[in-house]
């Protein structure tokens, strides 16, 4: 399966769009601490994070990944019973750290 815009050059072209859209933040950062912790908050700083063609393809393709595990888990949960409407989002974050710290 194709992981379009993830690979090849597209990848190349997507990572380069990245670099040089942060070019000026990591400059401004002053040290390599200050521009690691620049970029661990663009989403949080950068309103165009989600504009980038990189990071949509990177955000539809963990959606693709993700969904069907998400759904088989709280379809699991709820025919049992466990899940309540209040803690969904709480159950959400709980099966994705499980799917990611599984084998599979």
């Amino acid at each position: 399966m194709a992981m379009r815009g993830l690979e090849g050059d597209d990848l190349k072209r997507g990572l380069h769009e990245l670099i040089v859209s942060w070019e000026n933040i990591i400059r401004e950062a002053g040290s390599l601490e200050a521009a690691e912790d620049t970029l661990l908050h663009l989403e949080e700083n950068d309103e165009n994070f989600h504009k980038h063609d990189f990071v949509k393809a990177l955000k539809r393709k963990l959606e693709e990944c993700l969904s069907p595990l998400i759904d088989d888990e709280l379809e699991k949960y709820s025919t049992t019973g466990h899940i309540d409407s209040g803690s969904h989002e709480t159950l959400v974050n709980q099966i994705i750290d499980h799917i990611i710290q599984s084998k599979q």
